[in-house]
């Protein structure tokens, strides 16, 4: 058999089980995100490419979970865990991912895991960036990013201590008043 033939086999198999996803005829499989993105990959045409054997094809794709889909978070909500897989028939096995949390840890981490946590992230700007590659030495590697903040609590935003500082100076003034108007009514 020729690689078009195993090629086309290998789509037209795919083909018929993304059909019966769709159909709703596999209840039982109920949603899953990387079926529909199966689905959006062969919407775009581009189903044929998974199977390409060629070094420099585009036949991975990467998928990033992210938390929220907002970029700025108060301090309380600093806990982040980031699901993200990648869809390749040629050499699954070989899937190595690499993540890094620029702002936080600014080196690369290597891993064949899906997912990773970061408790108690400090205030701060972040870019959360992860790459798949089927090489060791990450060449031609596909990359999700995403970027957010989280906020400074307010108690710690300089005007915030001012206004703290203001109201602590007023309150020490009308306090002094208050027992100097005391202390001038016991006197008579």
């Amino acid at each position: 058999m020729k690689d078009q033939d195993i090629t086309r086999c290998s789509v037209a198999g795919l083909n018929g089980m993304l059909d019966y996803y769709q159909q709703g005829k596999a209840a039982r499989i109920g949603s899953s995100s990387y079926l529909d993105n199966l689905v959006k990959i062969r919407q775009a045409g581009k189903l044929p490419a998974l199977f390409d054997t060629a070094r420099n094809a585009m036949n991975t794709y990467l998928y990033l979970d992210t938390p929220n889909h907002k970029i700025t978070y108060q301090h309380d909500e600093n806990y982040f865990h980031f699901n993200f897989y990648s869809i390749n028939f040629v050499r699954p096995r070989a899937i190595t991912y690499r993540y890094m949390l620029e702002g936080y840890y600014d080196k690369w981490i290597v891993t064949k895991e899906g997912s990773v946590t970061y408790p108690r992230l400090p205030s701060g700007s972040y870019n959360f960036r992860v790459q798949v590659s089927m090489f060791s030495d990450f060449s031609d590697p596909v990359e999700r990013r995403y970027t957010f903040t989280i906020a400074k609590p307010i108690w710690t935003e300089p005007w915030f201590l001012m206004v703290v500082l203001l109201l602590s100076v007023l309150l020490i003034y009308l306090i002094i008043k208050q027992r100097e108007k005391t202390w001038r009514i016991s006197l008579f």
